[in-house]
């Protein structure tokens, strides 16, 4: 079981390192990418706490809103089209499609990881910051959209 924790929170952190050594903008794209998160997961809480009405995976995350979910992808979204069309001077079209790939797979680890929990019948993760489900409970959205940014950015040649 250790090894798979492991490879869970390891694999998606070489993507980062894969990202950050990158040339030339290795650096941008990977804070640009570590800030779309943020703002996703900021912009899904405070829009699905405030406002959210539509229920969005219940069984997994009994607080998540359809609204706050919107909301997370096109805080995701704003931040790319800032930092890849506005910083790196890279087409919007680009940037929208890692903004909505970004927002769709910070959520998508965030319930990857709820879905874990229940399995394992746990409320937190680990009790090292108490109150906020365990580190793994911070960590869960950042996991995946590195893969993703850095598939993308290689295949379309975006890094050169």
């Amino acid at each position: 079981m250790g090894v798979a924790g492991a490879l869970y929170i390891g694999m998606p952190f070489n993507f980062y390192l894969l990202l950050y050594t990158s040339k030339p903008n290795g650096l941008v794209w990977t804070l640009f990418t570590i800030f779309a998160v943020i703002a996703c997961d900021a912009a899904a809480l405070l829009v699905g706490s405030r406002i959210g009405r539509h229920p969005f995976f219940v069984a997994i995350s009994p607080n998540k809103t359809v609204e706050g979910a919107i909301a997370g992808v096109v805080g995701a979204v704003v931040v790319m089209v800032i930092g890849v069309s506005g910083v790196l001077g890279i087409s919007p079209i680009h940037a929208l499609v890692l903004g909505f790939l970004v927002g769709v797979s910070a959520q998508i680890g965030d319930l990857v990881e709820s879905q874990m929990k229940r399995l394992a019948d746990v409320k937190d993760s680990s009790h090292l910051i108490p109150g906020h489900g365990g580190v793994l409970d911070r960590l869960d959205s950042i996991l995946f959209p590195p893969i993703l940014v850095y598939l993308y950015v290689t295949v379309f040649h975006l890094l050169s």
